[in-house]
Order: structure tokens, then sequence, then C-alpha cells
């Protein structure tokens, strides 16, 4: 894993935030693409588009193109390959970038997978968490191969690098200044470019003191999101207990909620998931456009359109009510009040 001052290997963006294209990931999205993964969607003429057509047009191994065939799934209708391509994300982190590419502790591959609350409980059952671990024999398959030096040329080609620590710097700033947080408050973030997955997935992966935000194209909302989700996961979990006595909140959005995965089941785990995400998406919004309350409005609308009926609410909760992470427990049970009071 990458340090802090180890610039060969990333790009500085501040102190705690640095962009670094992954081999890792590269090389799991090789195997998704080759085995059916469509959601990258490339304009004809992109350097993405070359790519993913270089990739489909490799011939690969059999094995190889069936164990990443595994990672679509049908519980997700509108990302079929949720959660089994993150996992695979998360998963090859912990490969080492040397050869020969294995698992040093695959024991601490199962403990996080374990503990992703994201993910339901039969999304990573005993079959998912073996399958995961046989991570390594298909990525050796392919970073043997002789052309993948090629595609990960033509990966870093497609990637605007420049821009994605503009994102990045972006980001961070307006993290600090709208919740009212000293740098040292944040995690070392890596954003890690990835135009191989679909551009409306980030994904975050947490190992250590470290977050890994990968996204498929510099999103300014997403980092924002990403960043807020980790700062704020401490007061979400303090305040879990309020937030379970509010699950009669869950029956309004169920449908479209179990539709997105964002729920399960209904069970408390499931609404606190649910809630959890309402409030994040509310944050980043407000923290993304508070100066400019028309397109704050139009961005909280959009959100309860897709589903996230509670974010409106959230979001004016934010404009008018937060006042500093220290009572961030107190204003989290302020929002589930005014949730209740206006879809109760």
């Amino acid at each position: 894993m990458e340090r802090e001052g180890e610039v060969e290997t990333g790009r500085g963006v501040t102190a705690k935030c640095r962009v670094r294209p992954s081999e890792q990931v590269f090389t799991v999205y090789v195997g998704l693409t080759a085995s059916g993964y469509d959601m990258a969607r490339p304009s004809l003429g992109e350097p993405v588009y070359r790519l993913t057509q270089a990739i489909r047009g490799t011939d690969w191994s059999r094995q190889v193109l069936a164990y990443f065939a595994k990672a679509r799934t049908t519980t997700c209708k509108v990302n079929p390959y949720w959660p089994r391509a993150f996992l695979l994300t998360v998963a090859s982190l912990y490969l080492p970038e040397s050869p020969p590419h294995r698992f040093t502790n695959p024991e601490l591959i199962n403990e996080h997978i374990e503990g992703l609350e994201a993910v339901s409980p039969e999304d990573k059952d005993a079959e998912t968490a073996r399958w995961v671990l046989e991570l390594p024999d298909a990525y050796r398959a392919l970073n043997g191969s002789p052309g993948i030096r090629g595609l990960w040329e033509l990966y870093l080609e497609s990637m605007d690098l420049c821009r994605f620590e503009e994102v990045a710097a972006e980001s961070a700033s307006l993290v600090k200044a709208r919740i009212g947080v000293l740098s040292d408050a944040l995690s070392h973030v890596v954003v890690t470019p990835n135009p191989l997955q679909a551009p409306e997935v980030t994904d975050a992966v947490i190992l250590g003191d470290e977050v890994f935000i990968i996204q498929a194209q510099p999103n300014i909302g997403s980092c924002v999101h990403e960043m807020l989700h980790h700062l704020l996961a401490p007061v979400v979990g303090d305040t879990a207990q309020e937030i379970r006595q509010f699950i009669r909140l869950l029956g309004p959005v169920r449908r479209d909620m179990l539709r997105l995965r964002y729920a399960w089941d209904d069970s408390e785990e499931s609404w606190c998931r649910v809630f959890e995400e309402n409030l994040m998406r509310a944050a980043e919004i407000w923290v993304s456009c508070a100066d400019n309350p028309a397109a704050m409005e139009s961005a909280a609308a959009r959100q309860a359109s897709f589903g996230f009926r509670y974010v409106p609410v959230l979001t004016r909760h934010f404009q008018s009510h937060w006042s500093g992470i220290d009572s961030a427990g107190d204003f989290i049970t302020q929002c589930l009040y005014a949730c209740d009071q206006q879809h109760g």
C-alpha cells in the first residue's frame, strides 16, 4: 500500500489526499469486462472504448472468464454486479503489487467482508467468501498474459489525472469548510480512477487508516459523499439505537430501497443502512451546493425521485440546523424526528 511521502507511486493533492491508479483494481475489471461487464458504456473513439474493445478481443482462458462471470448476480436490479464486483475490488487491494500475488492473510479479508454493513448477510455468505478468496489464481492468470502491459498503458491514457487531483482537492476543502473540521479529522484518502466501471458507481474501501475512493470519472459529489460516509460513520454508529427506534420510516421507502439493494429485508439493520444513505446523500448535496439554494433543492428532489424520499427534508435540516461535528449526535436525532413528522 502507498504511504504518504511515496510520491513515485501516487500524485499528491493535499497532505492527506492522493490520486493513484491501481493495478489491482485494473486487473479485476479486465476480468469483469472480459466476462461480460458492460456498465462502463464509453463513447465510440474514447480511449476507454478502445480499451474495452481490446479486452473483449483478447483470447482469455475459459477458467478466468468463468470465475469473473460469477460476479453477476440477480439481487440488485439496478446494478447486477452489486455487491460481488465490489467484494472483488476489496479483496484485490489486499494483493501485493509484486508476484506471486497471493493473500498473506486470507482471514483478514474474511473479517473485512463480514464487517461490511452495506452488504446484506445473504450476499456475504460462506460460498461467496470462498469464491472471493480464489481471486489470486484468476488474478495471476490475467497479470501474466502477454497483452496485459499494453492494456495497462491504454488504461492510464484514458484518465485525466490532473482533473482527478483538482476534484479531490476541492472535495476535501468543501468537507472541511462545511462540516467544520480540521485536516487532521480527515482520513488519508486515495482517489483511484477506474474508467472500466460504471460512471454512476463509486466504491469506497477502508484499509487501515486509508480510504480508497474508486470512481470512473472525477466527480466532486461522489468524492464528498464517500469522505462524509467515513467522517460521520462513528456518529451514525453511536446513534444506531435512536435510528432503530424509527424503523417505521422504512415502510414508505421499502420498495425502492429493496430494488436498489440499500435494504434487503424489514430488519432494523436494513433500516439503519437506508437512513444512513439518505443522510449521506443529503449531506453531500448540502456540502456541494450550500451556496446555491436552487441547485440544492433540485438535487434533493432528484434523489427523492430515485427513491431516497427523506433526502429533501434532511438537506433542509443540514442547511438550517448543522452546528458542528461535536453536536452531530443530537443533530441526527433531530433529523429522525423531522423525517417522522413529514413522512411518518
